[in-house]
């Protein structure tokens, strides 16, 4: 029985907000799948991502912006706390959090 992905650890678990401080978060785990993964940072997908390490691992970039909707214009992932999640076809595992801090 698959019981979904299972986030142990990340690292970081906070970094500056804005274009001139690029982020990359690695999550450890259980339970990824070796392509596909989508990892969920405030709400924003991230999508298609492959695994390392026996499907132990996964990178990302912390978003700088929310996608547009409609005519909207994107707005800026600003300084506070966001909850990150890896889906698999398995399931979503729990939540944790990040903390985008002011970058200067």
């Amino acid at each position: 029985m698959d019981t979904g992905p299972v986030i142990s650890s990340f690292s970081p678990s906070s970094g500056p907000a804005g274009e001139a401080y690029p982020v990359e978060v690695t999550i450890e785990g259980v339970g990824f799948e070796d392509r596909g993964n989508i990892v969920t940072f405030g709400g924003i997908s991230i999508e298609g991502l492959e695994s390392s390490e026996g499907g132990t691992k996964l990178r990302f970039w912390v978003p700088k912006e929310y996608p547009s909707t409609g005519e909207a214009p994107p707005q800026i992932v600003g300084p506070g706390e966001y909850l990150i999640t890896v889906t698999t076809s398995a399931g979503t595992s729990d939540a944790v959090t990040f903390t985008v801090t002011r970058g200067d």
